[in-house]
């Protein structure tokens, strides 16, 4: 029986009002929600190459676990003694990121099933902060990978891969809002298995080195391989190609 716990942001952030609306209204053992409290982070570089969709503000992550009646808690996830306080409190075994600083392996092992991330874009070849730069310029297929994590980043255990389908008419924005929409779909997969109580089938993730930060230069490069990259993965030329991912 699982016993979930949410890892999510304590102030209005799209992915965790996601997760935790997705995850609350499953019918899972939903026991809590550890959201970690807004900091300043280090600033790698600020050039996008594109104007996000515009979408609704979300909701305080406080105010919509009161509303759900969701168990909510402020810690720092990198505070192994206040999560394994937490932890223990709840009974909880398993836990899935919303949102979530690095996770270190006192409080990953913590979990007695380990916590589920959805890293948007193929590991190995996406992995770090830029992974949808990262995507383009290693011309990888789009898409999240769910996976059990360890102590390296963006590694452990390989769940699935949920792919994202590529048209001719679409731009970087919307490539982009089809993968963040693509880990909404991955979730629901999740929740289903841990809501009948079966094992995730797994296997080893190969990540020799984690890719570092893009700079502003390698990020502009990046996008300007966009045009290419589509022409490999859109669905037409996967058609074309007999690729079964464009079906």
């Amino acid at each position: 029986m699982y016993r979930v716990v949410v890892f999510a942001y304590d102030f209005p952030h799209q992915k965790s009002e996601d997760f935790i609306l997705a995850s609350g209204l499953s019918g899972i053992d939903l026991v809590g929600v550890i959201a970690a409290p807004k900091r300043a982070l280090p600033s790698y570089a600020h050039f996008r190459g594109y104007q996000p969709l515009s979408e609704p503000p979300p909701h305080d992550t406080a105010r919509l676990c009161s509303r759900l009646g969701i168990d909510y808690v402020v810690l720092d996830h990198d505070d192994p003694s206040s999560v394994s306080r937490y932890v223990t409190s709840r009974n909880a075994n398993l836990a899935i990121v919303a949102g979530a600083r690095i996770l270190s392996a006192a409080v990953i092992d913590q979990f007695r099933h380990g916590i589920i991330n959805f890293h948007p874009g193929k590991i190995p070849e996406t992995s770090g902060l830029d992974a949808f730069y990262w995507m383009l310029e290693k011309s990888s297929p789009a898409g999240v990978t769910v996976h059990l994590i360890d102590r390296k980043v963006d590694a452990g255990q390989f769940i699935a891969f949920e792919s994202v389908t590529v048209e001719r008419e679409d731009t970087l924005a919307t490539v982009s809002r089809k993968i963040y929409v693509s880990q909404l779909v991955a979730l629901r997969t999740v929740l289903d298995t841990i809501g009948k109580g079966v094992a995730f089938s797994t296997s080893a993730i190969d990540r020799p080195s984690k890719n570092p930060p893009m700079s502003n230069e390698q990020r502009a490069a990046a996008v300007a391989k966009f045009d290419e990259w589509k022409k490999r993965y859109s669905k037409s030329a996967l058609l074309h190609a007999g690729d079964s991912r464009a079906m």
